[in-house]
């Protein structure tokens, strides 16, 4: 049995502008938070290099979108480090979840999007 390879792999198309173009439901909002995990799922996966990982993942929308999503992202990241390095009644855990919660609102803003995790 041949391996699947990456390259043949449909990539995921994560557009931003969706709140524009169709009535937002609970499936629309189910499909991105499931998107945002994969994303992070492979952030933290140690096996493949970071641009192997992410490479079938397409982002569309404008450049306040764009950014607002990946600051949204990292800011999940590096909170989720800190839960696990410091836990959560750490004021360094707070500061990253203080700073991930800005993040989560330009994002909110730029897209009329609610993000799923909070």
């Amino acid at each position: 049995m041949n391996p699947i390879k990456e390259d043949k792999i449909a990539p995921i198309i994560i557009d931003l502008n969706i709140a524009a173009k169709q009535e937002i439901n609970e499936s629309v909002l189910k499909m991105l938070g499931s998107w945002i995990e994969l994303i992070l799922g492979r952030m933290f996966d140690k096996t493949p290099s970071r641009s192997q990982r992410l490479r079938n993942v397409r982002i569309r929308g404008n450049r306040a979108q764009i950014d607002s999503f990946a600051n949204a992202v990292q800011g999940e990241a590096k909170f989720i480090k800190a839960y696990h390095r410091y836990g959560l009644d750490d004021p360094r855990t707070y500061k990253t979840k203080a700073s991930l919660s800005k993040a989560v609102r330009k994002f909110e803003q730029a897209t009329k999007l609610k993000w799923p995790f909070d």
